[in-house]
Formats: structure tokens, sequence, C-alpha cells
């Protein structure tokens, strides 16, 4: 067990604000762009999969690059999932969780919330 006094260990930063270093992804953070179809998210994902795989800027953000990277995504057509996969699958470090990459697409969980709590949107309800 650590003592209370013992500050913690920095987390390693994966992406960070080229002007004023602030981190914005932190080591085994779980990260979400969450918005409806047609904005934009697709082509935000693909300019951040290249700063995390490859190391390359993408607006005012920087990454060092050479990390492994989990997409979880619900909502591309498979073909467009193949292409992304043909971009980055080179490298080894992009896997895919997508409904339509699963023999069992229904087996793939609910991300909205809705009426039925599932394994991602279960609150904690410790007393």
């Amino acid at each position: 067990m650590v003592p209370a006094t013992t500050p913690p260990t920095p987390r390693a930063t994966y992406l960070s604000d080229k002007e004023t270093g602030a981190t914005v992804l932190y080591e085994a953070s779980l990260n979400q762009l969450f918005a409806t179809r047609g904005l934009g998210k697709s082509i935000v994902t693909n300019a951040l999969l290249k700063c995390l795989i490859g190391g390359k800027d993408f607006l005012r953000l920087k990454s060092a690059g050479g990390l492994n990277v989990l997409l979880v995504d619900a909502e591309l057509p498979p073909i467009q999932l193949q292409e992304r996969l043909k971009e980055f699958g080179d490298m080894g470090q992009l896997k895919i969780l997508s409904p339509y990459l699963m023999p069992d697409p229904k087996a793939f969980p609910n991300l909205s919330p809705g009426r039925r709590p599932t394994a991602i949107h279960r609150e904690d309800r410790r007393p």
C-alpha cells in the first residue's frame, strides 16, 4: 500500500497543445468523440489517429506517436472501416472494434445511454 503522503506518479502525456503545453490526452485515458452523424467525427478521428500513431501534428495538437490505439466505432459502414484499417493497419498499432466486424453484431454493446444500462454506461451503485 502506498502511503497517503506519497505524491501520485505522473501519467504520460500522449497528446498536448503545441502552444501551451497543456495535456489533452493522458496515458490510459478513455476518450470519446460524440456528435450526430455528419458533423466530422471521422475526419477528426483520422487526424487524431495520425497524431497518436504516426507522430503527426493536427491543428495545435502534437504527439510523439508510436502509440497503440483502440478505436470503438458503431457508426461507419464496413467499407469505410476497411479503408481505415488499410490506412493504419500496416503499422499494427490500430485495432478497431465495430459491430460490422464482429461475427455476431448484436453482441456489440449499446454505446448510447438509453432506457437500459449497458456494461459501458452502468452507474457505480456502491453505498
